[in-house]
């Protein structure tokens, strides 16, 4: 029963990230919700699943900005050096 609900749940989000093509934030949210879902799973079971999924799908933007892994503050780096050259 609980692989079938982790396995139904990772399907959702698979599904999902397909159909959001056109928005580059509901991208990112989608990869870390299912991120985060992936990871809750691993410690927490199913319950750690849904929740994985909440925390990374509502904060993964904000985290992933604060540690310098948003993609648009490397391309603003990138830009800031082409402009002192």
């Amino acid at each position: 029963m609980k692989k079938r609900f982790t396995l139904a749940t990772l399907a959702l989000f698979v599904a999902i990230v397909p159909a959001c093509a056109a928005d580059d934030d509901v991208i990112d949210r989608t990869v870390d919700g299912v991120l985060g879902g992936l990871g809750g799973a691993l410690i927490g079971g199913p319950i750690g699943l849904i929740a994985g999924a909440g925390v990374g799908a509502s904060a993964g933007p904000s985290i992933s900005k604060a540690w310098g892994l948003d993609r648009s503050s490397v391309a603003k780096r990138q830009k800031k050096r082409q402009k002192s050259q």
